[in-house]
């Protein structure tokens, strides 16, 4: 039997359209939940799915309950290994996936394309303890067409996925990790720092959280938003002058630019006043644009990873 896992309902409904697979089966206690069973290439096949990511990695306190006081004197906490834990919020979820996964022969990882699909399939291979083989179908585009092309020409983990992407499904996966791991030193210790040195006793209410995107986004709001308050206006002269030439009337400027001292200004105009403007040089630039990029539909619905693309037909 082949599992297919998509990362989200509607990821997998799309899939289960193109293959044919079906009506939706649902879990009886968390009707959000549910699966599909189909005939994938004449064999059994089981299409299941995730919410988003289904584990994580686990907080400092569970590796060692030193951890657990927020106490500076043992910070940081950076882990010989770093382990992947179940959701609470997903665990019948993740049940379910279980399940299938503990009966299939192989996988079809069928989640987004790009490293957060493969960070989600990889943590819950790790969680479910399964080792089966599995291959990688990259699909870029959610329409029939593409997402049957897709299931035709399945990768294997150490195949190039698309002329676009940077590797295969193994370097995709081990950014991924990377990035996790990061996001998890920084958040982790910088916001117990944080916390503990510019919060108070009461850390619940207090809570100082860093993170390596969250932090310097803001930084840049916060920095725009003192540039904007402490703005000033300071006011500049420009001048312009309109030409008469043979072949009609054009406007130029004056080449040193603007004018922030009046009187500089005016000394400039009166220089000009009276004078007849030479045209000193020529330049012709020809400039061809091509037409503007249509766009998928899963980038309509608001996920830029899905980039602009030309209207093959």
């Amino acid at each position: 039997m082949v599992v297919i896992y998509a990362e989200k309902s509607s990821l997998a409904k799309e899939i289960a359209h193109a293959l044919g697979a079906g009506k939706r089966i649902p879990l009886e206690s968390e009707p959000t939940v549910g699966y599909y069973e189909f005939t994938f290439n004449g064999e059994q096949a089981v299409l299941c799915h995730g919410v988003g990511h289904l584990a994580q990695l686990v907080p400092a306190k569970l590796y060692d309950e030193k951890y657990a006081e927020w106490d500076l004197s043992v910070f940081p906490c950076i882990p010989d290994v770093f382990r992947a834990a179940p959701k609470a919020a997903t665990l019948n979820c993740l049940k379910l996936v279980k399940s299938f996964f503990d009966k299939a022969d192989w996988l079809i990882n069928a989640t987004d394309p790009d490293r957060e699909g493969e960070l989600i399939f990889t943590y819950v291979c790790d969680v479910c303890k399964c080792n089966k083989p599995f291959k990688r179908v990259w699909i870029e585009d959610l329409t029939e067409k593409k997402i049957r092309s897709a299931f035709a020409n399945l990768k294997s983990p150490a195949d190039r996925l698309s002329n676009t992407a940077d590797g295969n499904a193994n370097d995709l996966r081990l950014a991924a990790r990377a990035r996790d791991i990061t996001d998890w030193l920084i958040g982790i210790n910088l916001t117990v720092a944080a916390t503990k040195k510019y919060g108070n006793s009461d850390i619940k209410n207090k809570l100082l959280t860093i993170g390596r995107v969250q932090t310097a986004t803001i930084n840049m709001v916060v920095e725009r938003e003192k540039a904007i308050l402490s703005f000033t206006k300071t006011p500049f002269w420009k001048l312009t002058a309109t030409f008469t030439a043979r072949n009609g009337k054009f406007e130029a400027s004056y080449e040193q630019g603007n004018f922030t001292d009046k009187t500089a200004a005016m000394a400039a105009l009166n220089d000009c006043n009276g004078k007849n403007g030479v045209v000193s040089s020529i330049e012709t630039k020809h400039k061809t644009e091509a037409a503007s990029l249509l766009y998928k539909n899963s980038g309509n619905q608001g996920d830029d990873k899905y980039k602009p693309r030309r209207n093959n037909k």
